[in-house]
Parts: C-alpha cells; sequence; structure tokens
C-alpha cells in the first residue's frame, strides 16, 4: 500500500512538473522598459529561452532582433506578433544572420472575428527556416527589405495582409502549395519563388513597380491559378523609354485571368503590352517617347541660334 501511494505522489508529482513547464513555454513581450530584446523587464514571463523545444512568444508593442541578440533566445521559437490581448504588435529584425533546423513560424497577427493587426520588418539579413515553419500572416503587413528570405510556406489568410519585397529574394519550399487571399508588392527589385503550385483568390493584388532591376513570382515547375483578383503595374524609379519588357510570372503552366488589371499613366507614345501575360508571364512597353512641343520649341530655339552665329561669322 506504502508503495502504491509513493507511485501515486510520484506520477502527481511529475504532471504537475509537466503542467508547469508547458505554462512556462509562453512568454509575452510588454515592452515595458524599452525595445531591447535582451532585457527581462519587457518580458513577463522572463527572455526566451533556447533552451525550451518550440517556445511560444508572442510580441504585444515593439521589439526587436539584431546581431547583438543571443541566438539562443530565438532560435526554437514560434514567434506570434499581436494577439487577442494586445491592440498591435511589432517586431523588427534588423542586421541578423539566421539559420536553423528546429521548428520556427512567424505569424503576423491574430486570427479573430476581428482580427489583431500585426507588422513584422525583416532589414539586412539573411533568415533561414525550412523545417515546418511558416510566415502566416493573418492580419497586417510584413516588410522584407534588403534580404534574404527562406521559410517553408506563405499564408495569407485575410485580404487586408500586405507582404512587401523591396530588393530581397524570398523563397518557400514547402511544395503542397499556397492559396493567397492578401496583396503581394513588389518593390524596386525582388523575387518569391515557390516550389508548389499557387492559387490567388479574387480578393488578392500583386503590384509591381517595375525597373531594370528583376520584380518575379516564380513556381518554377508548378503552376498559377487565378481566381479573379488584381494585377497592378507600375512605373518604377527608371522612366521607361519604350521597348521594355518585364518577365514578371514564372510557370509552367497557368489558369483563370486576373478579374481586374491595373496600369499607371505612361509618358505619351508609350503603351503596355499584356499579350503575353498568360503565355510567358511577360509584359512590355511599346512605342517611344513624343517630345513634348517645349522641348521641339526648345531645340528649334537652338538650330536658329546656331545659325545666327554661322551668319554673323560669314
Amino acid at each position: 500500500m506504502k508503495i502504491k501511494l509513493l507511485k501515486s505522489i510520484s506520477i502527481l508529482g511529475s504532471f504537475l512538473a509537466l503542467s508547469v513547464t508547458i505554462q512556462a513555454q509562453t512568454t509575452i513581450w510588454t515592452g515595458a522598459v524599452n525595445d531591447d530584446w535582451n532585457n527581462a523587464g519587457n518580458w513577463n514571463n522572463g527572455v526566451p529561452n533556447g533552451s525550451t523545444l518550440y517556445q511560444s512568444v508572442v510580441i504585444n508593442g515593439t521589439a526587436r532582433i539584431t546581431s547583438s541578440t543571443p541566438r539562443s533566445s530565438y532560435e526554437r521559437v514560434s514567434l506570434q506578433i499581436g494577439d487577442a490581448y494586445s491592440p498591435a504588435g511589432t517586431l523588427i529584425i534588423d542586421g541578423v544572420s539566421f539559420s536553423t533546423s528546429y521548428s520556427a513560424s512567424i505569424h503576423v497577427g491574430y486570427s479573430t472575428s476581428s482580427p489583431i493587426s500585426g507588422y513584422f520588418e525583416l532589414i539586412n539579413s539573411d533568415w533561414t527556416a525550412t523545417y515546418n515553419s511558416n510566415l502566416s500572416m493573418n492580419a497586417g503587413s510584413a516588410t522584407i527589405r534588403n534580404s534574404q528570405l527562406k521559410m517553408s510556406g506563405l499564408s495569407m489568410a485575410r485580404s487586408t495582409t500586405n507582404l512587401i519585397v523591396d530588393t530581397s529574394n524570398i523563397s518557400f519550399t514547402n511544395s503542397y502549395g499556397s492559396t493567397l487571399y492578401g496583396k503581394i508588392s513588389f518593390l524596386n527589385s525582388g523575387k518569391i519563388s515557390f516550389a508548389g503550385d499557387v492559387r490567388f483568390e479574387s480578393s488578392s493584388n500583386l503590384e509591381f513597380y517595375l525597373s531594370s532591376q528583376e520584380t518575379k513570382l516564380s513556381v518554377g515547375s508548378g503552376s498559377i491559378t487565378l481566381s479573379g483578383g488584381t494585377l497592378s503595374l507600375f512605373e518604377g524609379y527608371e522612366a521607361f523609354v519604350g521597348g521594355e519588357s518585364f518577365d514578371i510570372l514564372d510557370f509552367r503552366n497557368i489558369s483563370g485571368t486576373f478579374g481586374t488589371i491595373s496600369t499607371s499613366t505612361l509618358a505619351e507614345g508609350l503603351s503596355w503590352n499584356l499579350s503575353q501575360l498568360y503565355t510567358s508571364g511577360v509584359v512590355s512597353i511599346d512605342g517611344s517617347i513624343i517630345p513634348e512641343p517645349s522641348t521641339y520649341a526648345a531645340i528649334f530655339g537652338i538650330l536658329a541660334l546656331g545659325f545666327a552665329i554661322y551668319r554673323k561669322r560669314k
């Protein structure tokens, strides 16, 4: 009887210890002191501890991870930016080179009937997490600037989500495919590569600011399915002169069409050519710029002045 009692006490003790461990796996960023990730005063349950596998970290307020942040504090964590107890959350990762074989998902915003917005920014960094690690966007936006990002998959659950690609390369390695409801904006240059098929729902929006630098969404040997949605094309930081072509979509095959195609106004004499959009993913600029009347007047003035000088010398 005594042995059974001791065993019961031992089992109960183990259960209580396990419960404490599970509860301790979540720590919430409050930013009560400053934006220093390493300051325990900014956390309700201590700085994240990399020795705890798959610890959940909730960001309420603004937090920053830099090259001086101990890798162990974010290597094995699931990052939730904003939750039901916070109006918003912001996480900025700046100047970090990171690669992990552990699960390390990033969740932007919190999914409820009234979604909580989040903001994620990756700057000047190289971030690789491809073991069951997704960039999940429930509400809010993410900006990837001057960086390399490699994760398992992408989820954009609402039309209000926005992924901004600015001079960066992003790749998603899972082959099971993605269904996107939000907006993807390519600024300056950048590329997003998917290993699997991609489906764009009617609320989706692909936005390209085009220049001589590559801006492309690629599914490689996969397929793109268009259930409507919007394609927006803009002149980038370099003015078009005519004759340019841009390979914006890379696919094995494509089905469906965009519901709306919006293009920016071009200089007189230029026009958009979208005839190859659904065959090769290429858009072009046709024509050549027609000079303004003031330009002709200036040219005529220069010629007249030159002729007058010539006559005077004669």
